[in-house]
């Protein structure tokens, strides 16, 4: 599946992150999310442990992809995407939000 996620939390406990230059694997509660934000779709990436030098480079990609694992199991791919804000913080990790590229 590679649409928009919808607004019900996808959890899984991994997520590999795919940026024009790199793969990364994120462990963890990892959840992917749609949101709104003045009337648009967003989805949210809750990453806990992504370190500063791998969301710089998100930040810096022209776009990325992210699918999310469920013991083992792929269970949702992204469409391309593109951060938007990747300041966000709550008690389970780093929080990116991102939009379609």
């Amino acid at each position: 599946m590679n649409a928009f996620p919808g607004y019900r939390p996808l959890r899984g406990n991994e997520m590999v992150l795919t940026s024009d230059t790199a793969t990364y694997r994120i462990t963890g509660d990892v959840v992917i999310q749609g949101v709104l934000r003045d009337g648009r779709g967003y989805v949210q990436l809750t990453l806990p442990g992504i370190s500063p030098e791998q969301l710089a480079d998100l930040t810096s990609s022209q776009v990325f992809l992210a699918e999310l694992y469920a013991d083992g199991t792929r269970i949702y791919t992204t469409p391309g995407l593109v951060v938007v804000d990747p300041e966000g913080k709550d008690v389970t990790g780093q929080v990116v939000v991102a939009a379609l590229a």
